[in-house]
């Protein structure tokens, strides 16, 4: 019986332990802010490789992209996001 008592006492505390391995807390629960732009490129165009490194400068991450309304391929929106500094 007393050994039946230490394995599920050593059991409680390694998962105690394994449970404050896989959680953070950082003391606040603010969530984080994002700020947005959009910038329209046209794809076929020679410069569109410099376009999207010219808009991602300063922290911008390309997260999505909106489909033209030409059948050209031209002014598609490329919505770039960051965190608010």
């Amino acid at each position: 019986m007393k050994t039946k008592i230490k394995y599920l006492l050593v059991l409680v505390l390694a998962s105690f332990v394994f449970a404050g391995c896989t959680t953070t807390f950082n003391g606040s629960c603010k969530t984080k802010q994002w700020e947005y732009k959009s910038v329209n490129l046209c794809y076929q165009s020679s410069d569109f490789q410099a376009g999207l490194n010219k808009a991602s400068q300063g922290g911008w991450r390309l997260i999505a992209i909106a489909p033209p309304q030409s059948v050209d391929g031209c002014n598609a929106q490329y919505i770039f996001e960051r965190p608010k500094q």
